[in-house]
């Protein structure tokens, strides 16, 4: 499955247009964020677990990359 948004990133204070994708493939249960990200990207696949918890939903089970 395929999913792609358009969106915004910062740059400073200016805002810079970046189209996201995400995929779900078949593999281990991981969340791989591929280009240019800081620290605070990296820890998304804890927050979005954390988040997704107490809704009683559960994370994907399987591959996710997102570009």
């Amino acid at each position: 499955m395929h999913s792609q948004i358009h969106t915004i990133s910062f740059r400073g204070t200016d805002t810079v247009s970046v189209w996201v994708q995400v995929y779900l493939l078949n593999g281990l249960p991981i969340m791989a964020i591929f280009g240019p990200v800081d620290k605070a990207v990296g820890k998304l696949p804890e927050r979005e677990r954390a988040a997704l918890s107490p809704l009683g939903l559960a994370f994907a089970s399987k591959r996710i990359a997102v570009n």
